[in-house]
């Protein structure tokens, strides 16, 4: 099942309608924080934020899976308060890496690196709107390159890690070549939710 929203709203909209476990609301709150990126910017490279770490831990219930497929996406949430907006840019880029600890009990399927029991690299687009004004709301959908990489497919398992590092740029991470003045303050908050695999 290929789910690509332009927005979380149309993403939490969109998952009322499915069926999901009992034990997993359509959209869950996993980590907020609000961090000034500030001076540790390198927009070379893009913005890595060490500091926000959150954790999740999701199970399945076998009993009521009925043998059913279902994927978990993990995505964001952003606003900037302050500083350059524009530092996301049309064709930026939010990158969750180094998500560990995932159970070896949990069948992972990534077709795009094959990984299993870990998931290092989830991507998102940014859109904004408007352009160049401070005070916004950021928007995300899954990037293209990343397609597959966000999605955790699971079998009656359990889903459960920590999320170590938050990278922010204008591109995707193997060409960062942002050259704005991205200080600021900026919220993000990070969401799971499950919808079955059809």
């Amino acid at each position: 099942m290929s789910v690509l929203f332009s927005t979380p709203k149309a993403f939490a909209e969109a998952t009322a309608t499915q069926t999901l476990y009992s034990s997993v609301p359509s959209a869950v709150a996993i980590g907020i924080r609000e961090i000034n990126v500030g001076s540790e910017i390198e927009p070379q490279y893009g913005t890595i934020l060490n500091d926000l770490k959150t954790s999740f831990d999701l199970s399945v219930n076998t009993a009521e899976s009925n043998g059913k497929m279902y994927d978990f996406y993990i995505f964001a949430r952003a606003k900037t308060y302050e500083g350059d907006a524009s530092a996301f840019g049309p064709n930026g880029v939010i990158v969750f890496s180094n998500i560990s600890s995932l159970p070896t009990s949990t069948a992972v399927a990534n077709a795009r690196n094959g990984i299993n029991g870990n998931v290092d690299v989830i991507g998102y687009n940014v859109k904004m709107e408007p352009s160049n004004k401070a005070n916004m709301n950021v928007t995300f959908e899954p990037a293209t390159d990343f397609e597959e990489a966000y999605k955790i497919k699971f079998l009656n398992g359990e889903v459960s890690g920590t999320i170590n590092q938050i990278i922010v740029g204008k591109a995707l991470p193997t060409t960062f070549n942002s050259t704005e003045d991205t200080a600021g303050t900026y919220s993000v908050t990070v969401y799971v939710t499950a919808l079955e695999s059809i």
